[in-house]
Order: structure tokens, then C-alpha cells, then sequence
């Protein structure tokens, strides 16, 4: 009599235990890629609301007057020779000194923020420039500053003060995330009529 061969049907344990370490390491994975999408995410909403803080600041400035006393010219270091703050000083730890001397030269600007959704508010002295935004999930903080040139029509330092054919005004919103500071800077300009002829 001949025994009967049985087929087998299923898997095997190795078979079985391989599916799973293979199917775990696609989860972790996967994981990985949503933890970095989601931190994207919370910056790409950070640099969103800091633009329109830059954007309500610059329609701030194009509706002061061109003497008005906040486009005053910056005359101290290292704002004078650095407006635009190329060393990147904002984006250093808030007690070193090259932040603090940008700070210290930068204008803050204090005024009116209503053109942007939200319930922003100081948080300090009026002295402070430093804006919060709550909302659902936490608070968000910011910083806004800004540098003024005044310049003649060729370009040089204007003489005397409001004499000059343009005001250049750099405008600097900055936000930390994740441990990290993030700085956004926009240029506009500021024109003298008066001083064009």
C-alpha cells in the first residue's frame, strides 16, 4: 500500500514571519514620511502668516508719511552698514550680541496688525516686538523689525534727514519652529516726490 502525499496548504512560519518584518518596515517608514510632511506643514503655516505680517507692515509704511518719524534712517551699527541684515544677526540665539545689536538699531514696529485674521496681541512692554497669534492648537510667536535707508536719486546716503528721493525699507518677520529660527525679509521702497525733481 502506497501512503497518500499530502499537499501543503498555507504558510509557512518563515514565510509568515518574513510578510510581517517586511510589512514593518514599510509601516515605520511610512511613519517617518508623515512626521516630516506634518513638520513641513507647520512651517509652510508659519511662513504664511509671517508674509502677512510683512505684508500688513509694508502697507503700513507706503501709508506713512514720508517724514513721519518711524522711517527714520538707521544710524547705528550694525543696521547702517548691514540694513538688510545679510550676517543674518535675526536668526542667531536671542541673548547673543549680534542679535542683540540688530534688535537694538531695528526699528519694532508696534502699530496696527488688524489687517491680519487673527487674535494678535503684545506680550510685554510696548517695547517688546514680539506678537502672539492664539489659536486651537497653541500659540504662535513672532517678531517684526524693520531698517530704513534714505537715499539721493544716484543711489548715495541722502544729506539731511527726509531730504533724499527714497526711503528703502527692509522689513524682517521672524519665527522660531522646532527649534529652529526662521526669518522672512521683504525690500520695499519708499519714494520722496519732492525729492525726484
Amino acid at each position: 500500500m502506497k501512503l497518500a502525499r499530502f499537499r501543503a496548504r498555507g504558510f509557512t512560519l518563515i514565510e509568515a514571519m518574513s510578510a510581517m518584518a517586511v510589512t514593518t518596515i514599510g509601516l515605520v517608514g511610512m511613519l517617518g514620511a508623515f512626521a516630516q510632511a506634518r513638520g513641513a506643514t507647520g512651517v509652510a503655516r508659519l511662513e504664511s502668516r509671517a508674509a502677512a505680517l510683512i505684508r500688513d507692515l509694508e502697507e503700513n509704511v507706503q501709508n506713512w508719511d514720508y517724514a513721519d518719524p518711524r522711517l527714520t534712517t538707521s544710524t547705528s551699527a550694525p543696521c547702517s552698514s548691514d540694513p538688510a541684515d545679510g550676517a543674518a544677526a535675526l536668526l542667531t540665539d536671542h541673548s547673543a550680541s549680534t542679535y542683540t545689536g540688530f534688535v537694538g538699531c531695528a526699528n519694532a514696529n508696534l502699530g496696527a496688525y488688524g489687517g491680519v485674521r487673527g487674535d494678535w496681541t503684545t506680550t510685554g512692554p510696548l517695547t517688546t516686538p514680539q506678537l502672539t497669534m492664539a489659536y486651537s492648537g497653541g500659540v504662535d510667536r513672532f517678531e517684526r523689525f524693520f531698517t530704513v535707508r534714505e537715499e539721493d536719486s544716484t543711489g548715495n546716503p541722502a544729506a539731511t534727514p527726509n531730504s533724499g528721493a527714497r526711503k528703502r525699507v527692509w522689513l524682517f518677520v521672524t519665527f522660531q519652529h522646532g527649534g529652529r529660527s526662521y526669518r522672512l525679509v521683504h525690500e520695499t521702497v519708499r519714494y520722496n516726490l519732492g525729492g525726484l525733481l
